[in-house]
């Protein structure tokens, strides 16, 4: 697991937990409930989706076979369906209400939106740590190679 899920998923713990809370000020107990569960299945769908999508990746890297990529594939089918399915069940047969159900969810889309958001402010406003320097006190230049990899046009 990297460390951007890693950040990914702790956002969204505080949020579901902050989320639950505010709905339970402003809706009561039964928004309570439905922010709860609505954070409860985007955490979920979250922590599914990451696995598979690792293990989609390391198989992809390995040269894995079309049938088992397509297995991965009707994973990640499987596992919309059941969210979709879930969603349903909560707003339809348990009746919670739609707005609290909603906030709850949002929590994978708000901790992804800030989770990103500061890795970009920590690349663009710098490193909480400065760059490694050789011997005579100069940075680095980077490796050919590290240049094509991040698709810079080569020389």
């Amino acid at each position: 697991m990297t460390a951007g899920v890693k950040r990914i998923e702790r956002a969204n713990a505080i949020l579901a937990v902050t989320f639950t809370a505010l709905a339970g000020l402003v809706w009561g107990p039964r928004g309570t409930l439905a922010a709860g569960a609505g954070a409860l299945l985007a955490c979920a769908d979250f922590h599914v989706l990451a696995r598979l999508g690792a293990r989609a990746v390391v198989a992809a890297r390995d040269g894995a076979s079309a049938a088992a990529l397509g297995g991965l594939a009707l994973a990640l089918i499987g596992k919309m369906t059941a969210l979709f399915a879930l969603v349903f069940v909560a707003l339809r047969v348990a009746h919670l209400p739609v707005a609290p159900f909603g906030l709850g969810f949002s929590v994978l889309v708000i901790s992804i939106l800030l989770v990103s958001l500061t890795a970009s402010a920590e690349t663009l406003g710098g490193s909480p740590h400065p760059p490694a320097k050789d011997s005579e006190g100069q940075s680095p230049s980077p490796s050919p190679r590290s240049v094509v990899e991040a698709g810079a046009p080569t020389p």
